[in-house]
């Protein structure tokens, strides 16, 4: 390849990328270019991480939650008589006086549901059921 003899080989541009930019790009792949997040892995994150501040966010009194039964008996009472109001809403002192009813605190609903925050599928059977008993009709007492 003939050359200019007027011309120094260290006055051409060398055609290999800067050094500099192969290392930021190739040793720091985050800093060249973040990474794509879906939504859907965006989501999961979010599941994850609610689940994790649900679940460790109080200290256990020490007891046994409520029964199954009583949690869900108790939210479809609660659920069925908030949507008897034009509001949808629950008056405090009607709130207090189903939770009377079946014996519990709110604090005890709560408790349930973040001792079994983390076996999903057993919260899933405990909504199906809220759901269904919603969807039944109520039963008429002689």
């Amino acid at each position: 390849m003939p050359t200019d003899p007027g011309m120094d080989h260290r006055d051409t541009k060398a055609t290999s990328p800067d050094p500099t930019t192969l290392m930021s790009s190739y040793a720091y792949p985050s800093i060249a270019r973040p990474p794509r997040r879906t939504p859907r892995a965006t989501g999961t994150l979010t599941l994850m991480l609610l689940v994790t501040v649900i679940s460790c966010g109080r200290t256990p009194p020490g007891g046994d939650p409520i029964e199954q039964e009583v949690f869900i008996q108790t939210y479809v009472d609660l659920r069925v008589a908030a949507l008897d109001t034009d509001s949808q809403r629950l008056a405090a002192a009607d709130r207090e006086a189903i939770l009377a009813r079946h014996s519990v605190t709110a604090f005890d609903l709560t408790y349930f549901a973040d001792v079994h925050a983390s076996d999903l599928e057993f919260m899933r059977d405990v909504w199906n059921e809220v759901e269904l008993r919603m969807d039944r009709p109520p039963e008429v007492s002689r």
